[in-house]
């Protein structure tokens, strides 16, 4: 990954129940038991969730658990209980394939650590993984509404062969643009992510939300949250001719464009 710079998240470690078993397009509601704030430094507490969809493709692949998208934009931090549901186009049925995951906010910025629930299993689905999911591929969870996630992962893969050893942000153009291209996306512009990326990676634009990729790292998974589905067949996979597999991931200091 080439974002590598990291900014002091707060943390706040919440309990987060959701259903064991989860089917595609139909209401389902999240719980979330809030844990105490322990500032990183002085600043305003929290006053928003945003709750996200994690994915765990299968385990020979070797990928860790991870945000993709929201489920839920920005909820009052009073609010415990929220009513979400999964697009079935994100990706193939299949057991401890997904889980919920929260993090919280404030009006100037900052952000806590990642909370997540166990992994659930999933029907109804209608997706495929994408070779750049099941080898690890980043994108930006706070700017992909789960109505959109299909859209942006054919974006990563379609072009893929040119991020895979890419060593230059520009190399994520054509995907960062493809990403913009898609209904229900929030993402700036290149040349305004481009302005703030260098910002940040100079030190001057410390914290910010640019519209970009997330920065702050995420805390430990739970063994139950680090599971992954090994049911999966070859047939839902969508593969390029061009890739191999990566090593496996351990941990997410950051995320690519």
């Amino acid at each position: 990954a080439l974002l590598l710079t990291s900014f002091p998240c707060i943390a706040a470690i919440d309990s987060i129940n959701a259903p064991s078993s989860v089917k595609a397009g139909t209401d389902f509601v999240v719980s979330v038991n809030p844990g105490p704030e322990k500032p990183a430094f002085s600043g305003d507490h929290f006053t928003a969730y945003r709750v996200y969809l994690a994915i765990a493709p299968p385990e020979k692949i070797k990928r860790s658990l991870e945000p993709v998208c929201y489920l839920a934009i920005s909820s009052a931090v009073s609010s415990t209980e929220f009513t979400v549901q999964i697009p079935a186009d994100i990706g193939p049925s299949g057991p401890d394939s997904l889980a919920i995951a929260t993090r919280r906010f404030n009006e100037r910025g900052d952000k806590s650590d990642i909370s997540y629930s166990d992994t659930i299993s999933f029907t109804g689905g209608t997706g495929n993984w994408t070779q750049y999911e099941l080898e690890g591929g980043d994108n930006d969870p706070d700017n992909t509404p789960c109505s959109s996630y299909a859209c942006t992962k054919e974006c990563s893969q379609k072009f893929y062969p040119e991020t895979k050893n890419a060593t230059t942000i520009d190399e994520y153009h054509n995907t960062y643009s493809c990403w913009l291209a898609c209904p229900g996306t929030t993402y700036k512009s290149w040349d305004d992510f481009l302005e703030a990326y260098w910002k940040r990676i100079n030190g001057t634009f410390p914290g910010s939300d640019d519209g970009g990729p997330d920065t702050c790292s995420s805390i430990s998974k739970s063994t139950s949250a680090t599971k992954s589905a090994t049911t999966t067949t070859d047939s839902s996979v969508q593969t390029t001719s061009t890739s191999t597999s990566s090593p496996p991931k351990t941990t997410k200091s950051a995320t690519t464009p």
